[in-house]
């Protein structure tokens, strides 16, 4: 049965680490063109040794107004309509202050996310980038897919409503603390992905003690955003329909 993720915050010296998972809808496939409507994040508390996820440290869901009409195909898919962002701004502060928590970043679908939230914050571009949809061998442990809302619904978890931030990033998390046939939480095969990249300086700060975690929000503005990269070939946009149709 899924485990049921609660609040938790970690005591000063414990040995555990602490990552976000982070999921954004938008007004399309191309981050270079395209604009962020919703963006859910979630700070979480894990075990280093296991892999097991304690519990959600901290999170934030926002809705933003992409300064055009969000179009038809669009709110299919996640049922964000021009009206539910109209004059809705993101919390740059909030946002920059969890991800600065984290020691990785984690989505259903990196590569899809990732272009979108580095272009609204270039200090995401610093972080190690998990893909829950790619990093676990699904295919091989028996799945028939690996897009995120048919692995929920093989595991028992319904997240409430599906391609809507809150609820995917919740139910993601809920995912992830689930164990696989041999008893590994399945956030243990990301977590071996992350040391093995990891430089030693870089495995070395991981392991080391949370300090604190407070709830401090900042004032400060993110930078401003990256320039958007020149213009994509019609592959790569192929390339990204498939990536968007498997989360």
């Amino acid at each position: 049965m899924p485990i049921e993720l609660q609040r938790y915050t970690p005591q000063v010296g414990e040995q555990c680490g602490l990552a976000a998972f982070v999921d954004v809808e938008t007004t399309g496939l191309s981050p270079q063109s395209d604009e962020v409507v919703e963006f859910a994040t979630a700070l979480f508390a894990f075990d280093r040794t296991s892999g097991r996820i304690k519990g959600v440290v901290d999170e934030y869901v926002g809705l933003r107004d992409p300064g055009r009409s969000i179009p038809a195909k669009a709110t299919e898919v996640h049922g964000i309509r021009d009206h539910d962002v109209r004059g809705k701004r993101l919390d740059d502060g909030r946002i920059l202050e969890l991800m600065s928590q984290a020691e990785f970043l984690v989505a259903h679908n990196a590569p899809f996310d990732s272009g979108f939230v580095e272009r609204l914050y270039p200090e995401a571009a610093d972080k190690t980038w998990l893909c829950s949809m790619r990093e676990i061998p699904w295919i091989q442990k028996g799945f028939e897919s690996r897009g995120l809302q048919n692995l929920l619904k093989d595991h028992g978890i319904k997240p409430g409503r599906a391609h809507r931030g809150r609820y995917d990033v919740r139910a993601a998390l809920q995912l992830l603390s689930c164990k696989d046939e041999d008893g590994v939480y399945y956030f243990k095969h990301l977590l071996d992905c992350h040391e093995g990249r990891a430089p030693a300086a870089q495995a070395a700060a991981t392991r080391a003690p949370v300090a604190s975690v407070g709830r401090t929000r900042t004032a400060k503005a993110a930078k401003t955003a990256r320039a958007p990269k020149g213009r994509i070939s019609l592959i790569e946009r192929v390339l990204r329909l498939f990536m968007k149709r498997d989360r």
